[in-house]
């Protein structure tokens, strides 16, 4: 009888809360022991990734882009901070978004040294509403440059799904901290090309 997958040990974790509950602020791991810096994805809400359990998006997409340009730590953030694996659960939820996700959001864009903003199409006018938010909050704080994979038809940023690992990213604001040039060939560009997918 199958128990599910093994639980694994991340390198240096750290998450908020330490002990996972309905909502999930901050999951951040070293992926590079000899890389530098920190690359902060930010997505539309944590699934079931922690301290002790992958998750696709986690430890495939995110980790690929962040190892490629050799960053040492891996920090996950999101626009709603409800543990879900079914995003509509997004727009049934009295308190979504958490009632701490700014202030960590905040912090830990202040503490990246790239940020990634991923989190696909607004599916729904809440969505829209809250990624907005967020992407000013990102501009007001980070001190490093803000990237997306591309912009979707309806301007969200593409989610890494199905993405290349190898894809560039489009910078769309500077930063005090320096971006690796293998990450991006498309620095200081105010929008991608349209995308369709997520």
């Amino acid at each position: 009888m199958s128990r599910g997958p093994a639980p694994i040990q991340r390198t240096n974790a750290f998450q908020v809360p330490t002990r996972l509950r309905q909502y999930r602020y901050r999951l951040r791991f070293e992926i590079n022991p000899t890389g530098q810096g920190r690359f902060l994805f930010v997505g539309l809400n944590p699934s079931t990734a922690s301290l002790t359990r992958r998750d696709p998006t986690v430890d495939v997409f995110c980790r690929a882009f962040a190892l490629r340009a050799g960053y040492r730590e891996l920090e996950i953030a999101n626009l709603f901070a409800l543990r879900s694996t079914d995003k509509t659960a997004l727009l049934r939820a009295n308190r979504p978004v958490g009632p701490e996700c700014n202030q960590h959001l905040v912090a830990a864009t202040k503490e990246a040294d790239a940020v990634l903003m991923a989190w696909g199409m607004h599916f729904h006018e809440k969505v829209a509403k809250r990624a907005a938010e967020v992407e000013k909050l990102l501009r007001q704080n980070a001190n490093c440059p803000l990237l997306i994979i591309a912009r979707n038809a309806d301007s969200s940023p593409t989610h890494p799904l199905y993405r290349r690992h190898d894809t560039p990213l489009i910078q769309i604001s500077d930063g005090t901290r320096p971006l690796p040039p293998i990450l991006t060939t498309n620095p200081n560009v105010t929008t991608g090309s349209p995308d369709t997918t997520q």
